[in-house]
């Protein structure tokens, strides 16, 4: 039977916008004297891989940790068909469309340890409050200091990364997980590249504010780059550029502290409050 994805989601997972899975054996070609000038094929090892997305500045899922999958195709059929297994999540990543102003998305893809089995378990999509506009998302440096709040920010976009060490097992790809990174991207309008408060080199805290008291703390960031500054007289587009920085688990170089990340939930992603 043919279907659409409108009655689908993840178990778990408020305001599912899509999911997506990959099946895939590794053939091997080789070619030696009894292959008569063509190439032959061997069976591979089966690696299963996959994503999702939704809508919201928490996603319910951290990089580097190990999840029960149930990805939901339709609930509505008689067979109520879903993908079930266990995931490790390898990368993360939100965005924030300050002048689209669109809802905030959020985005991660996982590897399956070992594979997905189809399912016919019921499942809830749980609730969800409305999403959450983009529109007022204020970037703000050295919140506990002199804060900066960074004069107008067009997006915002945080990249968590924490790559697997695949191995096989009984033919079929198993995970381990890997090193906690975190990338910090935004495109600010401003004609001073010298603008103090991210230059290159320069490290502090930073909240990415989306209310009054709701923000990602990122304990420290190390700002590396100004990038994509751009005049141009043909098309006047309006000056600016891109600011990106990396967050670092030490916080400072001369003490033994280490940084903390933590989603707007109050959910420690790295590192507890001091």
């Amino acid at each position: 039977m043919v279907i659409s994805g409108k009655d689908a989601f993840v178990e778990g997972v408020p305001c599912t916008t899509s999911w997506s899975a990959s099946f895939v054996a590794g053939i091997q070609p080789y070619v030696c004297s009894a292959t008569n000038g063509g190439t032959g094929i061997v069976e591979g090892n089966i690696n299963w891989s996959g994503s999702m997305s939704g809508l919201g500045p928490n996603p319910p899922m951290l990089p580097g940790k190990e999840y029960a999958f149930k990805g939901v195709i339709d609930m509505l059929q008689a067979d109520q068909l879903a993908l079930d297994g266990t995931v490790l999540i390898e990368n993360v990543s939100i965005q924030f469309p300050i002048a689209g102003g669109g809802p905030i998305t959020w985005t991660a893809s996982f590897g399956v340890q070992g594979s997905l089995e189809s399912s016919s378990t019921g499942a809830v999509d749980p609730s969800s409050k409305l999403a959450i506009s983009g529109k007022d998302t204020t970037v703000k440096i050295d919140p506990g200091g002199t804060p900066f709040v960074v004069p107008d920010v067009q997006s915002v976009a945080l990249a968590f990364s924490a790559p697997s060490v695949t191995y096989v097992d009984g033919g079929v790809t198993k995970r381990t997980e890997g090193n906690l990174s975190a990338n910090l991207t935004f495109e600010v309008l401003n004609r001073d590249i010298y603008q103090t408060g991210y230059q290159p080199n320069s490290r502090n805290v930073v909240h990415i504010e989306i209310g009054d008291t709701t923000y990602w703390l990122l304990d420290q960031i190390v700002f590396g780059g100004l990038t994509n500054f751009n005049v141009n007289v043909a098309n006047r587009a309006i000056v600016g550029y891109t600011v990106s920085g990396q967050w670092s688990a030490v916080s400072q170089l001369d003490v033994d502290n280490l940084g903390q990340l933590k989603s707007p939930a109050g959910v420690d992603w790295f590192g507890t409050d001091p």
